[in-house]
């Protein structure tokens, strides 16, 4: 499997980024809570399962990269998680 870097995402905005290697997009809804930011988080390619394997990376390990850098994103607006 291969590994989820930080690096193979772009930042389109502070409530989008792109995993590059896939190209899924994720997404959110600009809530002061970044805890609602991430609870909001849409994809523009969810797998029918959460294990789903895409182009040799889990879905899971890079859902979870794109919420880590969303929340990066809202705590840089100055919002306290």
């Amino acid at each position: 499997m291969k590994t989820v870097t930080r690096e193979q995402f772009t930042i389109e905005s502070e409530l989008e980024v792109v995993h590059v290697p896939t190209g899924i997009m994720f997404s959110t809804y600009p809530y002061s809570d970044p805890d609602d930011r991430i609870r909001s988080m849409t994809t523009s390619r969810r797998p029918t399962d959460e294990s789903e394997i895409i182009e040799g990376y889990a879905y899971q390990d890079i859902s979870r990269m794109a919420a880590d850098i969303l929340l990066e994103q809202a705590q840089q607006e100055g919002f306290r998680a």
